[in-house]
């Protein structure tokens, strides 16, 4: 069954369940509230506010029992840290129940908080991508993959590339957990064996689980 694609925030939310649509309309009027001069775009296949035409600020989207926002990364957890521990917070993406309420503050701060680290930098920060056309990583003597770039499988790009929403969640990991996916999956010897395990990473991406 072909994945769906959407050109508009607009058409992501008349596809979402009812319940699921009304939380995540209240947040995306959350984030054009604590960024008024936010600019609506999907990507990746799910819906992003994003300033000035730039990368994306952030990241939001639906599912069944939950709505997602990412990323929050290190700084925000590391100032938001008492805030967070309530909800469900793994490898970059903040999780809320739709039974529970909306937390308007928190989503507001985050928002803000995203908008002066991409004054900081200067431009508005989004995750990195890895591809498959950048270097491997180096060994070391013991056989340990260095920190740094590597390249992405094809089986796992090819999978990814089939789920959008997938392929943010690993773009929003830090390198050392996109190494950990692509180690596991260019282990496998025969190109079968690394079919099967690049299509269970994605279900691991989107349950948020690490991978074996």
């Amino acid at each position: 069954m072909a994945l769906k694609t959407f050109s508009t925030v607009d058409e992501y939310m008349a596809a979402l369940p009812q319940s699921t649509r009304a939380a995540l309309e209240k947040v995306r009027s959350i984030l054009h509230a604590a960024i008024p001069a936010a600019e609506e775009v999907i990507s990746y296949g799910i819906p992003a506010v994003r300033l000035g035409g730039g990368r994306p600020l952030l990241w939001f989207a639906g599912w069944k029992e939950h709505y997602s926002l990412y990323p929050v990364n290190g700084a925000i957890v590391a100032r938001l840290g008492a805030e967070l521990s309530r909800y469900e917070l793994g490898k970059g993406t903040l999780r809320f129940r739709l039974s529970e309420p909306t937390p308007v503050k928190l989503i507001e701060r985050i928002a803000k908080l995203r908008v002066q680290e991409g004054s900081a930098k200067g431009a508005s920060p989004a995750p990195t991508r890895v591809r498959g056309t950048t270097a491997p990583a180096s060994r070391s003597r013991t056989g340990k993959v260095a920190a740094g770039r590597v390249s992405v499988p094809t089986a796992l790009r090819e999978a990814l590339k089939a789920e959008p929403r997938a392929q943010a969640v690993f773009d929003s990991l830090a390198p050392s957990h996109r190494q950990a996916y692509t180690r596991w999956i260019a282990s496998a010897k025969r190109a079968e064996t690394q079919g099967r395990r690049a299509s269970s990473a994605v279900q691991m991406l989107l349950r948020g689980k690490p991978p074996a």
